[in-house]
């Protein structure tokens, strides 16, 4: 079996874009209880990596600029035209 069949396992069915976002932002400064034992029993220990604040927030000013900007620019049309009147 090479790398490239275990990197393709089956799903029984794919997982919305936006539930996987949101799933992996979730777990991700979380350690699977079961390869924390087994690091355990190997005399290793898992790392979880500090969140970088300046980096998360820059991100979501990104983000809601992103999402906020599409729905304010069509609705700026309407003031723009009432002030040519």
């Amino acid at each position: 079996m090479t790398n490239k069949n275990i990197m393709n396992f089956k799903t029984y069915g794919k997982t919305p874009l936006y539930k996987k976002a949101v799933l992996q932002i979730k777990n991700r400064f979380k350690t699977n209880p079961h390869t924390e034992t087994i690091f355990n029993k190997k005399g290793l220990f898992c790392y979880i990596p500090k969140l970088n604040k300046l980096r998360f927030y820059v991100g979501c000013v990104g983000f809601l600029v992103c999402v906020v900007v599409p729905f304010i620019t069509p609705l700026s049309i309407l003031p723009l035209l009432w002030g040519l009147k």
